[in-house]
């Protein structure tokens, strides 16, 4: 009998202890996965080592609508009159915030070894502050350039339309007209974003650029900056674009925002609002919904452990009030014997 209760107790043991290592590996995962979009650092790397309250918010314009450049300056107005009445002021040789925005289109492209139909994203304000793509070769596209016709080209593009990657200065034809490379970049190995954006090569443009070619409007919007009380940023930013849908990026991956979307796991694929979300996003909703899937995968693994844990402490808890209930009388009673042997000792 003693035996089977030793073997009972070992398989416990072993199962509490592979659960737990389980567990470990998938929190070890789960954390790798939420750290790779590095569309969604930008709070992070805006706080550094201060002490302020950080929010990075998105907007993406609906079906239909879109927004231009004047909307952003005036954006920009009324944002840093909301810090003014929040009594907010930037620090020395430092700023609030720091914002960007983008549309997409498609341009051919032509360059020494070919010509080849490529994605454009036109960019402006600090767009690559959110989207930090690792150069290859040159530089990123400013909004102080004070020339607005230098482009970046993704390996691919690179690739396709010159056979190499060092082509900062070179020149690439659009629609007849010379544009000038500052850079080449390398897009982001994620799965998530080769999940939500194939290989097609890819041009980035200043938004004035791009605009002049196909006239099209801003599709979204990014924002991150000191946020004196929570949702401050997003508040501010739903009521200046009612045009779009906005998105929280702050602490997205944590648990405590994932276990959030459980509850919506039957309605979340059914969006009520028509928006075309950019790659990054697409991406970011695809990260949110593999992050479900593993702390659903972790909060079932802790189950068992989290019991046995339990039921370990109630066990041991009783087992305390037990040995107290004998042993607190045994030693009021020895105290009381060595009173009575010191007062008969007088």
């Amino acid at each position: 009998m003693k035996k089977l209760k030793d073997k009972k107790f070992l398989i416990k043991i072993a199962v509490f202890v592979l659960l737990t290592l389980i567990f470990a590996v998938d929190a070890i995962i789960y954390s790798g996965i939420a750290g790779s979009i590095v569309t969604q650092r930008a709070a992070g790397e805006f706080k550094g080592d201060s002490d302020m309250l950080v929010s990075q918010v998105s907007a993406f314009y609906k079906a239909g609508s879109s927004g231009s450049e004047e909307n952003i300056f005036a954006f920009r107005s009324t944002l840093a009159s909301e810090y003014v009445s929040a009594s907010l002021e930037a620090p020395a040789g430092g700023t609030l915030y720091k914002d960007g925005y983008s549309a997409e289109g498609k341009v051919n492209a032509r360059g020494n070894n070919s010509s080849a139909d490529l994605f454009a994203i036109g960019v402006g304000g600090d767009w690559f502050y959110f989207h930090p793509l690792k150069l290859r070769s040159g530089s990123y596209i400013r909004e102080t350039d004070l020339m607005k016709d230098g482009v970046l080209l993704d390996e691919e593009a690179a690739w396709r339309l010159f056979g190499g990657y060092d082509l900062a200065g070179l020149t690439v034809e659009i629609d007849e007209v010379p544009y000038v490379i500052i850079g080449v970049v390398e897009r982001e190995k994620d799965e998530a974003t080769n999940a939500a954006y194939g290989g097609e090569p890819m041009i980035f443009m200043h938004y004035s650029a791009l605009n002049a070619i196909s006239e099209t409007g801003i599709t979204e919007y990014e924002l991150v900056g000191a946020d004196p009380i929570a949702g401050f940023l997003k508040g501010i930013v739903e009521k200046n674009f009612p045009s779009a849908v906005t998105v929280e990026n702050t602490g997205r991956f944590t648990p405590g925002r994932i276990f959030k979307l459980l509850g919506d796991l039957g309605t979340r694929s059914m969006r009520k609002e028509a928006v075309k979300f950019p790659y990054w996003e697409n991406a970011a909703i695809y990260t949110e919904d593999r992050l479900t899937i593993l702390l659903s995968v972790m909060l079932l693994l802790a189950v068992y452990p989290v019991i046995s844990l339990i039921v370990l402490l109630v066990k041991l808890a009783a087992k305390g009030i037990k040995t107290a209930k004998v042993k607190v009388p045994e030693y009021r009673e020895r105290m009381m014997e060595r009173r009575y042997e010191r007062k008969a000792g007088r």
